[in-house]
């Protein structure tokens, strides 16, 4: 009403005029004023107005935001600690030093800052943020926040002022591109002699043609739909998702499997697998050879290649588990032996998982691709990481430094040791004596799996519920592989040829058992176990 009594023409008030045209001083009574003002409002310009008003459409204005810019966000903490950090950087010629600044970067968001600029920039290539206003450094911190110590995203609202969606989006988004576009660059199963060298460290500690360990992990799902909750629940009486991961001692990851519910078994996850169900119909690695001793030295040629594991594993030629139903001397050292290789896996899901909390609480996440995303982020960080620690390699010269070499290049076998225990007496050369030769390489016969169902066609994104069927020929040649195994760590150990695990002091090394004992020792447990047996059983 205001805006239209604004517009009353000067013929409108024209009574009111002449009311008063003599008079010096208006003065009416509340009657006359609303009277007056309701021949104003009745009055045909005033009618016309306020329908020509009404007919027209009302242009709503947009709600205003108050977006963070981003020079508002270089104003934040960490605009402010980015900045310091490259001004650091700067003066230094660009070397990286401890600094309290750059400790505290790395511990928040669990990357070094010049790895965390690298990533910037392959964001940036990749275009793995799309069309944005933000900043792509704020973006990337915010998901190394949320990865790396598993906040939530009201917590990023808090530290950069941008909105909850755009958050969870920018992480899932951040997942999904930067896994596509970088997995396969920085997690790979090597080749050629970047094996070899996987290979070699294998064979420092006993396991010759090992190409790596290899387990299945769990993440726990907190907001597994209802619908999965049967068949992701599994041994840790919740919902939970299994990945598979092969890596080699260095704990560099080699694959990573797609995602599997938790109640599925490691052997239905293997045959649903790429990376073992190729090695185990000789897809990869078929050409490589590998040698083992025997107890006398000589040489035994093989043709393959296998990886260690647990004993939920098939049983075949490329899987090599602990013996459990052999309790045999040489048995029960070997398997600790292999427990205790076989531990750079176990060291790897560790690694990952406390370095990147989001993965070791229950995700709060209703999508199993997500966590599947995660876990191959994590696991190309992982092998950044490893690299930039100058963790991928092993010093083998330098593993265990003592006053003395305790690997003799020439090792006197028919010395006996202060102990009285014997290795082998009159042992010949490795080289003059050999089972057979390289024209006579011993590889697997007949399948090495025997399955209910083809697996040639199975599908990842569809896991196919396998049943296993006991294989002979299978079962067989694995004995015969880990026979093989057992005798070249003998021969390798009393040969003073394995490498010491890493931190592995004199005092273990005097008080480790040897794996050949002599005769007297073997006489004498056959008394003591007959003593006993006779005191409990007269």
């Amino acid at each position: 009403m205001g805006s239209t009594l604004s517009k009353v023409s000067v013929d409108s008030l024209g009574i009111l005029r002449d009311n008063n045209a003599n008079c010096s001083n208006l003065q009416l009574s509340e009657l006359q004023l609303l009277e007056a003002l309701r021949r104003i409002i009745l009055m045909d310009d005033i009618l016309d107005h306020v329908v020509d008003g009404s007919r027209k459409s009302i242009k709503r204005k947009r709600a205003q935001h108050n977006r963070k810019t981003d020079d508002d966000l270089w104003q934040t903490v960490w605009g402010k600690s980015v900045t310091a950090i490259r001004n650091e950087l700067f003066f230094n010629g660009g070397v990286e030093s401890n600094t309290k600044l750059q400790v505290k970067f790395r511990n928040r968001f669990r990357l070094p800052f010049s790895m965390f600029e690298d990533i910037v920039v392959e964001c940036k290539l990749a275009n793995i943020f799309g069309r944005t206003q933000i900043g792509v450094e704020f973006k990337l911190l915010g998901c190394l926040r949320i990865l790396g110590r598993g906040n939530v995203s009201d917590d990023i609202v808090e530290i950069l002022g941008i909105g909850d969606t755009t958050v969870n989006e920018m992480f899932k988004t951040f997942l999904r591109n930067y896994s596509d576009a970088y997995f396969d660059t920085y997690v790979y199963v090597p080749d050629g002699e970047e094996m070899d060298k996987v290979v070699e460290d294998y064979s420092k500690m006993g396991f010759p043609g090992c190409v790596g360990s290899m387990d299945v992990t769990h993440i726990l799902w907190h907001k597994c739909p209802s619908r999965l909750r049967h068949v992701c629940t599994g041994r840790y009486h919740c919902p939970s998702v299994a990945f598979q991961i092969v890596c080699s001692h260095t704990r560099r990851i080699h694959h990573v499997s797609n995602p599997f519910y938790g109640a599925t078994n490691d052997i239905t996850i293997t045959y649903n697998d790429t990376y073992p169900r190729d090695i185990m119909l000789s897809k990869i690695h078929q050409d490589r050879k590998f040698t083992t001793y025997n107890r006398e030295g000589g040489l035994t040629y093989w043709r393959g290649a296998y990886v260690i594991c647990d004993g939920g594993y098939p049983k075949c030629f490329c899987f090599i588990d602990t013996t459990l139903t052999d309790y045999d001397y040489h048995a029960v050292i070997w398997s600790e032996w292999l427990e205790s290789i076989r531990k750079d896996s176990e060291r790897v899901f560790h690694a990952i998982k406390f370095r990147f909390r989001w993965l070791l609480h229950s995700v709060q996440y209703h999508s199993i691709e997500t966590i599947g995303l995660a876990v191959k982020v994590a696991s190309i960080l992982h092998n950044r990481l490893l690299k930039y620690d100058k963790f991928d390699t092993f010093n083998w010269e330098s593993m265990d430094p003592t006053e003395e070499s305790d690997v003799d290049e020439e090792v006197n076998v028919q010395e006996n040791i202060a102990c009285n225990e014997i290795v082998v007496e009159d042992l010949p050369l490795p080289n003059d004596l050999s089972m057979n030769n390289e024209n006579e390489v011993l590889e697997p016969v007949g399948v090495q799996v025997q399955l209910t169902q083809d697996i040639e066609d199975t599908q990842m994104d569809s896991v196919q519920q396998v049943e296993e069927v006991h294989n002979p020929v299978a079962e067989q040649q694995q004995w015969v592989i880990k026979e093989a195994l057992k005798k070249h760590l003998s021969f390798a150990y009393s040969n003073g040829q394995i490498q010491w695990p890493r931190r592995f002091t004199n005092l273990q090394k005097q008080k480790m058992p040897l794996l050949m004992v002599s005769f007297a020792t073997n006489i004498f447990m056959e008394i003591f176990f007959m003593e006993i047996s006779i005191y409990f059983f007269p």
